[in-house]
């Protein structure tokens, strides 16, 4: 997957994270925490892919160096790569960080629901 093409996912993805719900609506905190679920297996697959965009750059780019500066120190030959693969790497970071928002904010969704569930087992005990 082309790195255009795994972006695209991610804003998809960072808009679903970043939809704000009314406190106390736990029709939409539930829709929403679904909707969320429903992506962490694209998110996966966009972590893949990122990983898989990084690790080939890095070999490319690891053979054009040894061919052009024989005798680089490994310090250098780290940071001629990571500026080189500054697209991929960020990339790779971008999915990450989604990914973990995901799990976050479903973890957070999940509170919100539980919270709700026992108010209101505690407001039918008085009644």
């Amino acid at each position: 997957m082309q790195s255009e093409e795994i972006l695209k996912h991610c804003k998809m993805i960072q808009t679903a994270v970043d939809i704000e719900v009314p406190l106390g609506d736990i029709d939409t905190i539930e829709g929403k925490m679904l909707q969320l679920v429903a992506l962490m297996g694209l998110s996966s697959e966009l972590m893949k892919e990122a990983k898989n965009n990084v690790l080939v750059k890095q070999g490319l780019i690891i053979d054009i160096i040894r061919r052009e500066e024989k005798g680089i120190a490994p310090t250098t030959m780290k940071l001629i790569l990571e500026s080189r693969m500054a697209t991929e790497l960020t990339i790779y970071e971008y999915c990450d960080r989604l990914n973990r928002a995901i799990v976050h904010a479903c973890d957070s969704l999940r509170t919100s629901i539980s919270k709700y569930k026992i108010e209101r087992e505690l407001s039918t005990y008085g009644k």
